[in-house]
């Protein structure tokens, strides 16, 4: 007695190991499911969608990444401003007690470029605190 062996999913009939049902094989057999086609995977409406939902996707986790560095971009801005803004106003303060002293115009020579000088910090600090105001109140960017 004598007894083929056929991998699963092959037709165990004499005539399918070189690849032809025969001709006393039923009609409609043939070694490949689908009569020679590649089966293939149902397409619905979930699984033609797969590739826009992962696009979707995609470009979601790249626009969170941008939010957030756009995030940390305003918040090092912030930082550095309100730093510039407190030397700033540091250095003004130390300008106003010097010029609070009663011999301020009679002991300085420079007197006048130290009055200009306390203005121009005045005018910087103003700038400073408006850029600060504008970060603030400014929508973080979706381009």
């Amino acid at each position: 007695m004598l007894i083929i062996l056929a991998p699963i999913g092959k037709s165990a009939h004499p005539g399918a190991l070189d690849g032809h049902a025969g001709d006393d094989a039923p009609a409609g057999i043939s070694e490949r499911p689908g009569n020679g086609e590649r089966p293939r995977a149902p397409r619905d409406a979930a699984s033609s969608g797969h590739g826009k939902a992962a696009a979707d996707e995609a470009a979601s986790r790249q626009s969170e990444v941008k939010q957030r560095r756009e995030s940390e971009r305003r918040a090092r801005l912030r930082q550095t401003l309100e730093g510039d803004i407190g030397r700033k106003e540091t250095e003004r303060a130390a300008l106003g007690e010097q010029m609070n002293d009663p011999n301020f115009y009679l002991a300085r020579s420079d007197a006048k470029e130290l009055i200009a000088n306390y203005e121009q910090l005045g005018r910087e600090i103003e700038r400073l605190y408006e850029e600060l105001m504008g970060l603030d109140g400014a929508a973080p960017s979706n381009s």
